[in-house]
Order: structure tokens, then sequence, then C-alpha cells
């Protein structure tokens, strides 16, 4: 801590933006960002529903060719309830931030800075990983945060927007396979747009979906948006910025010394961090807000209080797609015979030859059945006259098929396919294979992920380029 403090009250020149990444990040010392965001959480049940405004500041405190030291600090804004209890968290840290744009904080903390069920407690924007080489439309790349996990990252177009043009990418991660019952699982989506010239983030919006371990499924969205350009602080506000950040740090490292268990509270030293907290001058600055939320949080602890521990699950690497052994690949799956049990007519799956054929295996109480049959619909009208898209049940029977094709709307039978999942040698459902025109099988995977579809499309797409 005190070499950390040392480097934020010492005097550091700026320097030319670091190099190392596609593109590169044009700050300087001195500098402060502001974004503001909403968030908002939804669930199955009335009191699941949260929002909350949040402003995050974000000051440059070196910038050289080695990276970039600054302090990023999240005020969540609560609704106003008439209450003491209504003031919201505001955490502050420093961050390193590599060339490439990675971030790496100065503290390690067991608290997560963005919580699953919970609002963010610490944005990392404007800062994001790229890779050193020029990202084509389409292109992928791979990050791994070791509070998160692993994320995807994928470069879709470059947009005009009001503070210039971005690069607009789109990242996802999520945690062990959504068909496990009885476990939380939750996956992320980020879709964010980075300025081609300054090279930090400009707008971005995070969808989180979680599922608790008795079904209940939840979602939160965060919208976040860069105020204005940031300009340099002046040389007096800078300092007092300084001050502020200062104390906040050394408070809220005591702090986080008293919360450690250790049977009854510590009542001294909470009175002693209180008073050293109301001795230090308020220089009014942004982070002076830091300080009043240690002192609020050192207050409800001294009185035994703790805050709802948010839940912490590692993302895991998204499936690469080929999930099916090599021996098994390019294989031609046999002419077996499936019926529309509701019509009482028999057809092979010889007769769908000529086309790429998707197959989507599914029990009709399946839990993941309703975005899988939303894909089927909207894949048979997007595919329409070059994919055949078949939904087959394996278990059931026509009052299922016909509920089903009623309920969701379906323009095409639900189809019986038990006989073809058990002679083509399927274990587990949901499932999905991909067979060329031929027939052979291409691509195959069990359960149903919210990246399926567009791995389904990249394999149709290979398929179809090559006829």
């Amino acid at each position: 801590m005190t070499r950390l403090l040392w480097l934020i009250a010492g005097s550091l020149l700026s320097a030319p933006p670091p190099s190392g990444r596609m593109i590169p990040l044009r700050v300087e010392r001195g500098q402060e960002f502001v974004y503001f965001a909403s968030y908002e959480r939804k669930g199955e049940k009335p009191t699941a529903y949260q929002t909350c405004q949040l402003v995050s500041h974000v000051l440059i405190l070196e910038a050289d060719s080695g990276g970039i030291l600054a302090a990023l600090m999240t005020e969540q804004r609560l609704p106003q309830s008439g209450s003491s209890d209504s003031v919201g968290l505001v955490r502050l840290e420093l961050a390193r931030i590599a060339p490439s744009g990675r971030v790496t904080w100065e503290a390690v903390s067991t608290a997560p800075r963005l919580p699953i069920d919970m609002p963010p407690t610490l944005e990392y924007y404007p800062f994001l990983e790229l890779p050193a080489a020029e990202l084509q439309p389409g292109q992928s790349w791979r990050t791994d945060d070791p509070e998160t996990g692993p994320m995807e990252w994928r470069a879709l177009v470059v947009e005009r927007r009001e503070k210039g043009r971005c690069l607009k990418l789109l990242g996802e991660q999520a945690s062990r396979d959504w068909l496990e019952p009885g476990k939380f699982v939750w996956r992320r989506k980020e879709i964010v747009s980075v300025l081609l010239h300054e090279g930090f983030v400009d707008h971005a919006e995070r969808n989180l979906t979680w599922r608790s371990e008795s079904g209940e499924v939840y979602s939160s969205t965060t919208v976040i948006d860069l105020y204005a350009p940031p300009a340099p602080i002046p040389s007096g506000e800078f300092r007092s910025r300084l001050a502020d950040i200062r104390a906040a740090l050394q408070f809220s490292a005591r702090l986080q010394e008293l919360l450690k268990p250790r049977g009854e509270p510590d009542y001294r030293g909470y009175d002693d961090l209180l008073r050293a907290i109301d001795r230090h001058r308020d220089h009014g600055s942004p982070y002076a807000a830091a300080l009043r939320s240690i002192r609020r949080q050192a207050e409800v602890a001294r009185a035994g209080e703790r805050p709802p521990e948010p839940i912490v699950v590692r993302a895991e690497a998204p499936p690469q797609g080929r999930s099916t052994p090599a021996e098994t690949m390019n294989s031609p799956i046999r002419a077996t015979e499936i019926a529309d049990p509701v019509a009482g007519t028999k057809v092979s799956l010889a007769m769908y030859r000529g086309r790429p054929v998707v197959l989507l295996f599914a029990r009709p109480r399946s839990r993941l059945l309703p975005w899988i049959l939303a894909y089927a619909k909207s894949a048979a009208q997007s595919y329409v006259g070059q994919v055949h898209v078949l939904v087959l049940l394996v278990e059931g029977n026509a009052d299922d098929a016909r509920r089903l094709r009623e309920q969701f709307q379906l323009g095409f039978a639900v189809l019986d396919g038990r006989r073809l999942f058990e002679v083509s040698g399927g274990q587990r459902t949901p499932s999905v294979w991909v067979l060329d025109e031929m027939g052979k099988l291409r691509w195959q995977a069990p359960g149903w992920g919210g990246e399926y579809p567009d791995l389904i499309h990249k394999e149709l797409v290979e398929i179809l380029t090559k006829r």
C-alpha cells in the first residue's frame, strides 16, 4: 500500500500512448472519464425486480509506454426511500492497464466486481483487452479474467456513434452446462463499442441470465455510456482528487481488516476508523463519495450487520463446437424412418437428402424446449429452400406433438425421432446434429447453449459454400 500511495502522490509526466494493441489507448495523466449506467434486474417473482443508477469515475494517474495506472470508482445510486439504508455502495480501487488493455487490479479481493445476481460493484470500462493484430468482421479471440473466467469476443461491424467511429464487439461467457439441474448456472453477453481513434469504450450493454438451484430464472441488463470525451483535470483539482483517493484506499484497507471473522466485532477498531474518517478534510472531489460509503459500511458492520454475499461462479471455456468423436464425423446417418404422430405418416430420413439437415432431438417436457423451438421456428424461416430443420421427440405421443405445435405456433410438424435416435447411437437430450446434403454427420453437440445458433450457422455456411 505504501508504494501505491507514493506512486499516486508522485509527479508523473504524461507519455505517448502505449503500443501492442490494434487500437492504441490514447490517454494522458490527469484525464478523467465519467460513465453513466442503468441496471435493471427481473425474475419470476415480483420481489426479484431491482433497478439502480450507476456512475463511474476513472482517473488516469500514470500513462507511459509500459501501461497505465488508474483509479476506478463505481457508485450505486439506489432509488430514494428516505432511509439511510438506501445509501448506495461506492467502490474504489487501483488498477494497472497493460498496453493490450488488460486490467489487473492492484488489490486482490474476494468480493466480485461484476456479481451475477447483483448490480456491478466496480466497472472496468473504459478499458477492454484487444489483440495486437487488426480484426476483421467475424474474427474472434479470447480473454481470461482471473475473477469471471474465460470470455469469447467477436468483431461485428464498424459503426458511427455520436463521439466517433467505433468497432462494435460481442463478448460471451458462461458457467457450466445450462442443462445441469439443481445448480446455479449463468450466461453473460456484452456488446461493446470501442472508439477507433482513442481506443477506449464509448458504450456497452451487458445482459446476464442465471438460473437458481431451485430452477428459477432471472435476468439483468446494464447499459453503460461515456458522458463526454475525457479532459485533463486542472492541477489543483487533480491534487484534491489524489488526496481523497489516497484516504479512501487507506480507510478501505482498514475496514477490510476489521471485517475479517474474529468472533465479537472489534468495537474499538471501528470507533478509531470512524474518527479517522471524520478527521479527513473533505476536498469536495467525486472520490469523497467513497469515503462516505466506507463510513456507512463501518457503522453497519460495527452494529453486527453484514450485506448479502453475491454468488461467485467462474465461467468455463465455451465449447469449440465439434464435440463429436473424430471417428464418427462425416459418417452417414442411417436412413431410418421417422414419423409424424399427428398425421400418422412415416417417411425415410433419406427423403431429406440433397440439402443440409438440422436435427433437434428433445423430450416434450424439457426445460430447454422453448429455446430450441424458438430457434427451429426462426431457422426454418431463415433457411427456407436451403436447409431442412426437423424437431424430433425421443418420447411422448401424438398429443405431445400436437400440443407443442399449437402452443408455439409452429409451421411444421413435430416428429417422432426415437427410432432414429436409438439406431444412430444418440445418448443425451437435448441434442443437436447437423447433416450435410449426403446425410453425413458434420456437427453434433449435447444440450442447448446460447452460442449454438452461431455454431450451427457456421457449419451450415461451410456446407452450402462447398456444394
